[in-house]
This record gives C-alpha cells, sequence and structure tokens, in this order.
C-alpha cells in the first residue's frame, strides 16, 4: 500500500480508519488532513491520491477481519466436530470416553479463543463424564493464569467487535463514493489556498504586466479621456511570463525582461 508519492496519504488514511476503528465523515478526514499539515503540508498528488489510499485501507481492514473470522470459524468447527465425538462415545460406550480424550490430547488441538469458547459451549452441563475434557483444557489454560470463562467474554468480545467493525467500513465505502474530492483537496490544499489569495490581491509588488497582457487588461477598462497622454508598452516576446520583474532589458536565461 505504501507506494512512492503516497505515503503521507496512506499514513493519515490508516490514523484516520484506525481512530475511528473503520468509521469515517467529512469533518473527520478535514481535521485529520488539517493536523497532518500543519507538521508537513501535502503536495496536490498527495491529496489527490488521499481518497483512493482510504479505500484501500477500508478494504485491508475488510480483509484482516474476514481473515480473523474465517481461522476462527475453522476452530470452531475442529471444536464442534470433537464435542460430537465426545457427545456420541458417552452417549453409546462411555468407558471408551476416556481414550477419546487421549485421542483429541494427542492430536494438539489449537487452545484458541474460538476453539475453546465452542467446546465449552457445547460440553458445559452436559454430565460429569463430559467435563473431563474441559477439566484438561482449564489445567493447561490455568498454566498461563487463563480460564475457560475468560476465553468464553473475550470471544464474544471480539465477535460483536467484528460486526462493529464491519458495519462502518463498508458505510465509509458508501460515504467515500458519495463526497465531492474536488472541493475536498480545493478548500485542503495549502497550494491552491495560496495561489487564489494571491489572485486576489493582485500582482506582486515590483512586478508588471508584459504589453500582451497590458493592452487585453486596459482595453476592458473605461475608455481613457481625449486630452490624456497615450503610453505605449514595449513590445514583449510571446515566451514571456505572466508577470515579468523591470530589469536592464537584457536577455537572462532566455528571456528579455521588460525595462521601464
Amino acid at each position: 500500500m505504501h507506494r512512492p508519492g503516497c505515503r503521507a496519504s496512506t499514513t493519515i488514511a490508516l490514523e484516520a480508519i484506525a481512530h475511528g476503528d473503520g468509521r469515517l465523515d467529512p469533518d473527520s478526514l478535514r481535521r485529520f488532513v488539517a493536523a497532518y499539515q500543519t507538521v508537513s503540508p501535502l503536495r496536490l498528488g498527495e491529496l489527490w491520491a488521499f481518497p483512493i489510499m482510504l479505500r484501500l485501507a477500508l478494504i485491508e481492514n475488510l480483509r484482516r477481519v474476514a481473515a480473523r473470522i474465517a481461522a476462527g470459524k475453522l476452530d470452531r468447527d475442529l471444536a464442534a466436530a470433537w464435542a460430537d465425538k465426545l457427545t456420541q462415545v458417552a452417549r453409546k460406550h462411555p468407558k471408551d470416553l476416556i481414550l477419546v480424550i487421549a485421542d483429541m490430547a494427542r492430536s494438539t488441538p489449537p487452545l484458541s479463543v474460538p476453539f475453546v469458547s465452542e467446546l465449552a459451549r457445547r460440553l458445559q452441563g452436559r454430565g460429569h463424564a463430559l467435563a473431563l475434557p474441559l477439566t484438561r483444557i482449564e489445567q493447561q489454560l490455568a498454566e498461563s493464569g487463563l480460564s475457560i470463562e475468560q476465553f468464553v467474554r473475550s470471544c464474544n468480545r471480539q465477535q460483536a467487535a467484528d460486526q462493529v467493525c464491519i458495519g462502518n467500513s463498508i458505510g465509509s465505502l458508501r460515504l467515500l463514493g458519495g463526497m465531492d474530492w474536488r472541493e475536498f483537496v480545493e478548500v485542503m490544499s495549502l497550494v491552491e489556498r495560496t495561489l487564489h489569495t494571491r489572485t486576489r490581491a493582485g500582482p506582486t509588488p515590483g512586478w508588471i504586466l508584459p504589453a500582451a497582457t497590458a493592452t487585453a487588461t486596459s482595453s476592458k477598462r473605461s475608455p481613457r479621456p481625449a486630452d490624456s497622454p497615450r503610453r505605449r508598452w514595449p513590445v514583449a516576446p510571446a515566451h514571456s511570463p505572466r508577470w515579468v520583474r523591470p530589469g536592464t532589458g537584457t536577455a537572462t536565461g532566455g528571456r528579455t525582461w521588460v525595462s521601464t
């Protein structure tokens, strides 16, 4: 995601998404960009890349959540399979239950939050015989200072957080599709703001209009009184800049400056 020239946009996008758990709104985006530019101004290209980076970051956020949900589903399916097998053996061949528990221990199942939570949900309250595998798992967790109850609460919190994150990310993608990014860039760009300020203020002191521009500008003004003297502007080359500084009339850098 870190493409050349877009690292600033990527950083802001990731921070904004992490701050709101995938929930975005126009005001928060403006605040994030404005706060970042107090330290390092963004170029126009970085501002235009910002909506793309936001979309990529949201999609990456959804990918991470989906990968976590998929891994958790595999662990829950494994726990469900062992729980069904233990339940059937305990009902039909109670004496063989200890052998099945040993087989499960030898298979080294992952003691992850989804696995432990699902196994506890299916076996708790089903009799003393089915409490044996949970007792073994409880002992293993106790070595790390954990418990089955903590895993169950953690699983419930994680599932709720994943649902909120997915909903926020999808809603933010819809929001980005409806925003006017041209207006956003014009408002947040320091370069655009400076250019608009200078345009309203007029030319920089000490600079004059070249002949062609001055003629076009003066032609739009009110008619000149008959008794006022006529001022002739020197002819400027076609490649003159928009505003030229009065100089000595000598060529500088391939351009001829207008002398006054």
